[in-house]
């Protein structure tokens, strides 16, 4: 009997369990937090679809895919700041219009006249199966029926197996529970998360049945009452990859043009059944000719996103060497134009609304034997394979190196696989490709997969998809979990935060810009007395120009004074095409300091980029001194400071001041009272940074102070922190004659340092005297 969700039943007086598809999720799942992957942006910081597919059997890598257990590819192991939707695959479609998980697929449906019987929507069978692990977490297997669950009306059938008259099911044992000490699924981890967890039924090998059941009123009817039980049991929506609609081939079957027509039924009756509140979706080849034929306004009317399959534009299949996923058609193309911009291109002629199309990036490569040297457009050699799906072929795909993935290897592999393979960069199609002898591997990496973001961005459209969201992960130590399902809390995941990045607005990795900035940072160092030294300001380009960038510099004395402590110097840094570092050294000579003095370096005159930054200041301290008793250097910290200016207005906002005394010059900042915040540790949110007015007790009396406190992980190191200050905005020194470290504590993981001015602030001359927190970093 097929087991259905029916209804919440109670084990005992505590744990809630649910009967979905004759599992019993129990609740009080184990709380871990989702895997961390180190992203400088999520998708809360910008406004697309970033929507990745799960497949179920991918649960199954392990040592083979250089893994570190079997299991890693589970729900546990995802960035879910990374996606807004993510898509559970597959279930398929059967002969009667009935879905069935994708482990009951006919593995001889390649064959003439074989067709897909009705099954279990998820497979019961814990041990052959990843489904009900991935959806719903550790499972805990019930041998017997106690008191609770005869309650619940389960009852023995008589046969060695159990039935429930009340929900309408029956089985073998095991029951299906969840453990409720167990690691969570996929649908509460989504829940929890606020991304949308969908159900994606078909694919190419379970797509077979959907054009005779979308023309057949009784079939559609039954596919939809499964879409409405995927529902039920807690997806967010219905992905529907029908591999193709109208007059094309699909695994062992030729489509029509009527499935157009049927198609937009489809999603119709799907759309009236699970109601306006949820999502659906479908996935589309990317060639103009299969895309032509569908009603894109009459679509927009009850679907929500397009997903295109942009990828798979050339492979084993082809007599010459081609890319995956090209972003742009590039000469001599086998088969014609075929890339990212067409297919855009093609649905915009169509039209559909390309705010809701979504572009298909591949997380992993094909590879593919050649005639000789490896290279785009070399031939290929085919020999006879059998491959599942598809039974015997005659393909180039690699299977010398790439043999376990079928010649098509997740990124992650091929970035441990290859670090002795040539690297090629295809300027006409924008993507990177890989060749070893007759090898050649077409891939994505950061740099193509930002131009595809990027592409998406300048064209408006909805969104990215991404097959697999397993496949560019790199995952750290397990730490957790179960042994089933290994829990690793920190990963990288380089290609999806590439995405999220650049859609957030930041440069495309490894690309040549058409505009940056230019800013400069200075270095502190201890002097000598008997020896020089040299003092290095950097100078960064924010990202590389295809052209080349100049910028003018020259040093300015402040406490410093040239030809007495540094040597003074001026000219112009050309950064190449592609050069975004520069450094200027200035010589330091050898001498005797009383206390620490500065000057500084300004930029001018910026050709074909702009000044961020135009001043920094160093600051010279005797190297025999205590840099932390000399400058007030609080402890070493993970990250600099990024500083945003705080006006007198704002500040005495902030913090309840009265009196207008202190008068605001005309740079708009106020004396005494102005300093820079805004540090962001990366392992630390917890972090302060204040500034007030305190009454304390120094040396027996009590005032007024100007203090500024500051809170970061006591975990950190690697950058120090202290309080400058400056006369005229122009040069920045530290001491004790105008801010002074008070003190410092350790307390719940945190350092605290709070520094106070030198004197009451009455006391100070207000006019002449600006505060700042600053930073350096240290190699310690």
């Amino acid at each position: 009997m097929r087991r259905v969700i029916k209804s919440k039943i109670t084990l005992g007086k505590s744990l809630s369990i649910a009967t979905v598809a004759g599992c019993l999720a129990l609740s009080n799942h184990q709380a871990l937090a989702q895997s961390d992957s180190g992203a400088s942006h999520t998708t809360a910081n910008h406004q697309k679809q970033i929507i990745g597919y799960l497949p179920q059997w991918d649960a199954w890598k392990g040592d083979s895919y250089q893994l570190s257990a079997a299991g890693i590819y589970n729900q546990l192991n995802i960035d879910y700041s990374q996606y807004t939707m993510l898509n559970f695959s597959f279930f398929g479609v059967a002969k009667d219009g009935s879905l069935h998980s994708a482990d009951l697929r006919n593995k001889d449906i390649y064959q003439d006249g074989a067709v897909q019987e009705p099954g279990e929507l998820l497979m019961t069978d814990i041990y052959s199966s990843w489904d009900y692990w991935i959806l719903y977490g550790e499972q805990k297997p019930i041998w017997y029926l106690d008191e609770a669950l005869r309650a619940e009306g389960y009852d023995d059938d008589g046969t060695g197996g159990w039935v429930n008259e009340t929900l309408g099911t029956s089985g073998s044992f095991p029951l299906q529970g969840t453990d409720p000490n167990g690691p969570k699924g996929l649908l509460e981890l989504c829940q929890e998360k606020g991304v949308k967890c969908m159900a994606s039924i078909g694919g190419w090998s379970m797509s077979k049945h959907f054009p005779e059941m979308a023309a057949d009123e009784t079939m559609r009817a039954k596919f939809i009452a499964d879409c409405v039980e995927l529902i039920d049991m807690g997806f967010d929506g219905i992905d529907i990859d029908w591999e193709y609609p109208g007059e094309f081939s699909g695994m062992n079957f030729i489509g029509s043009n009527a499935d157009y027509e049927n198609f937009a039924i489809l999603m119709e009756e799907i759309r009236a059944a699970i109601g306006p509140d949820k999502l659906i979706t479908a996935a589309f080849a990317a060639q103009g000719n299969k895309l032509a034929g569908f009603d894109w306004p009459r679509l927009s009317q009850s679907m929500d996103y397009f997903n295109m399959m942009t990828y798979d534009f050339h492979g084993g299949w082809d007599d010459t060497a081609g890319h995956n996923s090209p972003l742009f058609s590039y000469p001599n193309q086998a088969w014609g134009p075929m890339s990212w911009n067409d297919t855009v291109t093609a649905l915009a002629e169509a039209g559909a609304p390309l705010e809701k199309v979504t572009m298909g990036a591949a997380f992993y490569g094909r590879g593919v034997t050649t005639v000789g040297q490896a290279a785009v457009h070399a031939p290929t050699v085919k020999v006879s394979k059998f491959i599942q799906p598809d039974g015997n072929i005659m393909t180039a795909a690699d299977y010398t190196n790439w043999a376990v993935a079928d010649g098509t290897p997740n990124y992650s592999l091929i970035v441990k696989s290859t670090s002795s393979w040539a690297t090629g960069w295809d300027e006409d199609a924008k993507v990177p490709y890989k060749t070893n002898n007759n090898a050649f591997l077409s891939y994505d990496d950061e740099r193509s997969i930002g131009l595809k973001a990027k592409l998406v961005a300048d064209n408006e459209l909805g969104g990215v998809i991404i097959w697999t969201a397993f496949g560019d992960i790199f995952e750290g130590p397990i730490n957790g979990g179960s042994d089933k399902l290994p829990y690793c809390p920190t990963s990288d995941a380089p290609l999806v935060n590439t995405i999220n990045s650049v859609l957030a607005g930041q440069a495309v990795p490894g690309e040549l810009a058409d505009n940056a900035f230019i800013s400069v940072a200075a270095n502190n160092v201890g002097i000598s007395s008997s020896e020089s030294t040299q003092l290095v300001f950097n100078v960064s380009l924010s990202a590389p120009l295809a052209g080349q960038a100049s910028i003018d510099f020259t040093t300015q004395n402040g406490t410093a004074i040239a030809g007495t402590h540094y040597v003074a110097s001026s000219g112009t840094l050309v950064f190449a095409a592609g050069e975004t570092k520069k450094t200027i050294a200035i010589d330091i000579p050898a001498n005797q300091l009383d206390a620490p003095v500065s000057f500084s370096i300004e930029l001018e005159n910026p050709q074909l980029a702009s000044i961020a930054s135009s001043t920094a200041t160093a600051t010279l301290y005797q190297a025999s001194a205590s840099a932390s008793d000399t400058l007030g250097w609080t402890r070493h910290y993970t990250e600099q400071a990024n500083a945003s200016n705080t006006t007198y207005a704002e500040w005495k906002s902030n913090h309840g001041i009265v009196s207008d005394s202190e008068a605001v010059g005309s740079s708009g900042l106020a004396p005494v009272l102005v300093f820079l915040a805004g540090l962001t540790p990366a392992d630390d949110t917890s972090k302060l940074v204040n500034a007030s007015i305190q009454n304390l007790t120094v040396d027996g009396q009590t005032g007024d102070y100007f203090v500024v406190e500051l809170d970061v992980s006591e975990y950190s190191q690697q950058v120090e922190y202290r309080i400058e200050s400056s006369s005229d905005l122009s040069s920045w020194a530290a001491g004790p004659d105008q801010m002074v470290l008070h003190h410092s504590s350790q307390s719940n993981g945190l350092f605290h340092a709070l520094w106070r001015s030198a004197a009451p602030v009455s006391d100070h001359d207000s006019n002449s005297l600006f505060l700042r927190l600053a930073a350096r970093l240290v190699n310690d």
